[in-house]
């Protein structure tokens, strides 16, 4: 996987309390539901970079839908 900071807003309800990450890496494993997940995506042009991190906001969606 590509080491990028993979940034946005993610907001999700853990406990009853809802928590945003402007990091991805930083929501944890487990949480209760996802509210709000809007990463962020640089104004294009594109570099082949940037659409390699792009391509992995959906797989990122994937994985935080199972942690709930």
């Amino acid at each position: 996987m590509l080491k990028t900071r993979a940034e946005g807003r993610f907001t999700i309800r853990l406990n009853g309390c809802l928590q945003t990450y402007t990091y991805f890496k930083d929501i944890p494993a487990q949480f209760d539901e996802l509210i709000n997940f809007e990463p962020r995506i640089p104004v294009g042009p594109h570099s082949p970079q940037q659409h390699a991190e792009i391509d992995l906001w959906n797989y990122r969606l994937q994985l935080l839908q199972s942690r709930c």
